[in-house]
């Protein structure tokens, strides 16, 4: 399948708007949820800059992994369950008008949205990673920080692929199939050259007649 309307500038407006609408809901939830534990929420900027986290506010391991689970859950609504109940769109995708769809040009089963959701890569590996908090919390933390740059790795690589492949897919796309195309998409419609121009199509049976009158000679009908 490949939409000749391009939507790569979409796409990437879209993803920038909605990790600011995820960033903020997660802020949102984060700072009226947590505290109903006694938690706040943490400052990675701490770890990062001083190579140790202090907790403070996060007395125990079993607030680091409430604040994952949390925010896990959270990324699993926004970025899986939406797009799947709103037609392969997230948020961002619905302003942008764009949306995400399978090989037959349906949305997305809720499986495929999970593994197309390339934004919670690091929790699928971060989440079975808390058991280290109960070993070693710094130990966690650094394991955590490793698996954060890993998947922003394979993000700028899914970005890369995303201009320079014809389909315009990226990592992501490839991974749980799918492709991301205008919200008007037909996929029974006739496709369009770069010109936005139709191409004909031609059936079997086109073909089988072309190749009849091929084979039939001008100099038959003189012969008869």
């Amino acid at each position: 399948m490949h939409n000749k309307r391009p939507v790569k500038g979409k796409r990437i407006v879209a993803a920038i708007i909605d990790v600011l609408f995820f960033t903020l809901l997660t802020m949102l939830i984060g700072g009226i949820f947590l505290p109903l534990f006694g938690l706040e929420v943490a400052d990675p900027l701490e770890f990062i800059n001083n190579g140790d986290f202090d907790f403070g506010t996060h007395p125990t391991p079993v607030a680091a992994v409430i604040e994952t689970i949390t925010f896990f859950a959270i990324g699993i609504v926004y970025y899986a369950y939406i797009p799947f109940m709103k037609d392969g769109k997230t948020p961002g995708k619905i302003i942008m008008k764009i949306k995400a769809i399978d090989e037959t040009g349906a949305n997305p089963s809720f499986k495929r949205h999970l593994a197309r959701a390339i934004e919670l890569y690091s929790y699928y590996i971060s989440v079975p990673a808390l058991v280290l908090i109960f070993f070693d919390l710094n130990t966690f933390l650094w394991v955590n920080t490793i698996i954060i740059a890993g998947t922003f790795l394979l993000f700028m690589i899914s970005l890369t692929t995303i201009f320079t492949r014809l389909d315009e897919r990226g990592v992501h796309d490839m991974i749980a199939k799918t492709y991301v195309v205008s919200e008007d998409y037909d996929p029974e419609a006739p496709e369009e050259d770069d010109h936005g121009t139709k191409k004909l199509v031609w059936d079997e049976d086109d073909d089988e007649e072309e190749d009849f009158m091929k084979g039939y000679e001008k100099e038959d009908i003189w012969k008869r």
